[in-house]
């Protein structure tokens, strides 16, 4: 079954609103036009395979949370075992990702350290904990 690129896009526009970030900020983080990412939302065009990836971290979700269906029908068997994991729809995940009462610069710091690889994310962190250091040192130091 093909993938509609306007189901992929309403369930983008979805994670996004969701999460609390706005389409710039989105395409900041993927260093892309804001419109760009707009046609994605709206299915003018399709994202290749390393932004959908990258948009997975960036909203905390799996990569079939973007591509796949979102009826997903839970069948059981006499026995009353699950033959087929529930995915829950978009609309209610439970979202640790909401970020709405953080600044401007915090949602786009997380943003940028979610769509970061795993060792960018390790120097990520390690330059975070030296720059605390410093001003820790320069706090003592007055």
């Amino acid at each position: 079954m093909p993938i509609e690129k306007s189901t992929v896009g309403q369930r983008l526009r979805i994670l996004r609103e969701n999460c609390g970030y706005t389409q710039q900020q989105i395409s900041n983080i993927l260093n892309i036009d804001r419109s760009t990412y707009a046609y994605y939302e709206t299915g003018k065009t399709f994202p290749d395979i390393n932004t959908f990836f990258a948009l997975a971290r960036i909203f905390n979700v799996d990569i079939l949370d973007i591509l796949e269906p979102e009826d997903p029908v839970t069948t059981v068997s006499d026995s009353g075992a699950s033959q087929k994991p529930v995915r829950l729809p978009l609309s209610i995940l439970p979202n640790a990702s909401h970020i709405y009462e953080l600044s401007k610069d915090e949602k786009q710091i997380i943003c940028g350290y979610r769509a970061a690889t795993s060792e960018q994310k390790k120097l990520i962190f390690e330059k975070m904990l030296e720059i605390l250091r410093g001003s820790d040192s320069e706090d003592a130091s007055r």
